[in-house]
């Protein structure tokens, strides 16, 4: 399945947007705080709430977000809406696959006894009662009643193979979804076949790791923080980096080499020079180690001694080879961080090879990484969006052959320039620079300054611009500051170039 639409309506820093989503990966750009997160909190959000796939997961995934107040037992209703006096949507719209369509026909009493749990009163959802329940009379008439309807269900999916998915949070603290023959269908999909793969999974930007030693489970007590790493608790990934690779070792039948050659993909493609050398408990100390060797030197280390950037690489992109289901889905948030540009050149082609061609695993990350965008720009298969303000999210398309692209690279801009800051304010003489931040102050804040070094041919690249701008063709903001002096320029201001 994939996420074909979202529309998002008073969230956080969202007052309303709608957009199309692609089943491969799909790149939201825009400046510093204009709500990126925001985006994949709100599908995190509709998760937690109408798609749980454990106990007490819409609480615990609140509280984590800081939207629930575990001593109040109530939603912090301003924490969590751009206007408080008005009502919250987010709708979700999934496209399923023809093997999962299958495969609800295939396990349809499972799929029908999924819901009936889901109908009845949470006092009555478990694993006894359900059976106590549907050996009576009343709770057999109720399957069945719902084993036909589940039949029709199935047959309206071949035909159109869309669900919605609707969380409504109203101004008056209740919260609601609609459509739950839909919610049963993705809920359903969305059930764990065992506890090491997940159909969804969050990756936070905070990807910080232990240093040291630190305690290790297996087995049964380990179960609930390896499900609640994939959304609920998503810093959990990263803190049981150790915990991970022994789980997989355990699985594989202790197959070091297997492990071995996972990293070495990784390496290989992301971080050159490196690989992974094997697995050893100290006789001494007792401490675990995961060792790394590079290639060129022969020195061995550590994982610890890695920098923050490349764990933090190695780790996601490990978790999402080895716990994702295929067809699943995935948030990814700012993986470009402590990581440097070569690297983030190579990002891209790695997740859309391995993950989603290898997988079909549906892609939704956030970057300010201009190598990331550049990257996805390139590959018209993939989807860019450009998330303006509040209320404004565009497809970003391939317009390199425009007299405006050539206008701006003229003026030294890049698409970066353009999509990671709220405009350009380009200065006619070298100096100016020094004294914009002291006569506009924190207007400036956002915004990328260009010193242009003189007039020159700049008057032939602003008609360009307007040009492109009356055509409503013309990316971006772009406000010029030119003297006033023996040469006055005469043009006016057009809608997005302001003189």
């Amino acid at each position: 399945m994939y996420i074909k639409k979202v529309l998002i309506n008073n969230f956080r820093k969202i007052d309303f947007i709608e957009f199309d989503l692609k089943e491969s990966i799909n790149t939201i750009v825009g400046p510093n705080g204009v709500g990126k997160s925001t985006i994949l909190d709100a599908i995190r959000l509709v998760k937690a709430i109408l798609l749980p796939t454990m106990n007490n997961e819409a609480q615990t995934t609140l509280q984590n977000m800081g939207i629930f107040s575990p001593h109040l037992r109530t939603i912090q209703y301003k924490n969590l809406a751009n206007d408080s006096r008005k009502d919250i949507a987010i709708n979700l719209e999934f496209c399923l696959s023809e093997t999962e369509i299958q495969f609800l026909e295939k396990s349809i009493s499972q799929f029908s006894m999924h819901r009936l749990q889901r109908q009845l009163p949470t006092t009555s959802t478990n694993t006894f009662d359900l059976i106590g329940y549907i050996s009576s009379k009343e709770g057999d008439e109720k399957l069945q009643d719902i084993k036909i309807k589940t039949q029709q269900k199935i047959s309206e999916l071949k035909s159109n193979p869309i669900c919605n998915v609707n969380l409504i949070f109203r101004a008056n603290g209740q919260v609601s979804g609609d459509n739950s023959s839909d919610q049963e269908t993705i809920s359903y999909l969305m059930q764990f076949k065992n506890y090491n793969i997940t159909k969804f999974s969050y990756f936070p930007p905070d990807r910080t790791m232990p240093l040291g030693d630190t305690n290790i489970q297996l087995g049964q007590s380990d179960v609930n923080n390896q499900v609640q790493s994939y959304s609920i608790n998503p810093q959990f990934k990263f803190q049981r980096l150790k915990t991970t690779l022994l789980n997989m070792l355990m699985i594989n039948n202790n197959d070091v080499e297997s492990v071995k050659q996972d990293f070495k993909l990784i390496f290989d493609e992301l971080l050159p020079g490196k690989e992974l050398h094997g697995i050893k408990l100290e006789t001494q100390t007792g401490r675990l180690s995961v060792l790394i060797k590079e290639k060129d030197s022969g020195a061995i280390y550590d994982i610890d001694f890695l920098s923050s950037g490349e764990k933090g690489l190695l780790m996601t992109f490990y978790l999402l080879m080895k716990t994702l289901d295929n067809e699943g889905i995935v948030l990814l948030d700012e993986p470009e961080l402590h990581l440097n540009p070569a690297v983030c050149r190579n990002i891209i082609p790695f997740l859309n090879t391995k993950i989603f061609k290898g997988k079909k695993i549906q892609i939704i990350l956030t970057t300010h990484s201009a190598e990331i965008l550049s990257t996805t720009k390139d590959d018209e298969s993939l989807h860019l969006l450009h998330l303006i303000d509040a209320n404004n999210i565009t497809k970003i398309l391939k317009k390199d052959d425009s007299e405006a692209h050539d206008a701006l690279k003229c003026l030294g801009i890049k698409t970066s320039d353009i999509l990671f800051n709220k405009g350009i304010i380009y200065l006619e003489g070298n100096t100016d620079e020094d004294f914009i931040p002291i006569i506009v102050g924190d207007l400036i804040s956002g915004y990328s300054v260009k010193s242009l070094g003189g007039r020159g041919e700049i008057e032939k690249q602003i008609q360009v611009l307007q040009d492109s701008d009356n055509q409503e063709e013309l990316d971006g903001y772009h406000i010029f500051i030119l003297d006033n002096d023996n040469k006055p320029f005469k043009g006016s201001s057009t809608k997005n170039v302001n003189l």
